[in-house]
């Protein structure tokens, strides 16, 4: 037997709700990591042709490991808030998607094009970081709400 519309838009909002949890549990491991590199990473600044191993490097290659597995995540949640049809989702998942990009860019740029000595790329790797959570928290809070008390929810009017 087919689901109704309400039906399949209830199953979308709690998969948008699950994915949401999982990209703030992901973002709180990122952070830890990133925190980790910033303060204990002995980190070779300014070194263009560095090869070696140097101390915390396992953590700074999991955090970035990590960073794509965000990405990945956050086009799953956007994918499952846009066949939620609920907007505020959709409008919030962009944006949380926009700022996991922003945080890979600016850390791409910070370990690779500056070689860990430009820290105007670490905070922005940190700003985006807040963000994204304010923004996948709300994702979160919303699908919540929507989900709250119905069974099925009817489809959205537009």
């Amino acid at each position: 037997m087919q689901a109704g519309a309400g039906e399949k838009r209830a199953r979308y909002l709690k998969a948008t709700r699950v994915a949401a949890m999982a990209m703030l549990a992901g973002l709180f491991i990122e952070y830890l990591l990133g925190m980790y590199v910033n303060l204990y990473a002995d980190l070779p600044v300014g070194i263009s042709n560095f090869s070696g191993s140097y101390p915390g490097q396992s953590v700074v290659v999991s955090h970035m490991l990590f960073g794509y597995v965000l990405g990945v995540v956050a086009v799953v949640t956007l994918i499952l808030s846009a066949l939620s049809k609920e907007g505020s989702l959709i409008a919030l998942g962009t944006l949380g998607g926009v700022c996991i990009l922003g945080a890979g860019v600016a850390g791409i740029y910070f370990s690779f094009a500056t070689h860990f000595s430009n820290n105007a790329y670490s905070f922005t790797m940190a700003v985006l970081f807040l963000l994204a959570s304010i923004f996948y928290g709300n994702v979160l809070q919303i699908a919540r709400t929507s989900l709250k008390g119905h069974t099925a929810l009817p489809p959205p009017t537009v």
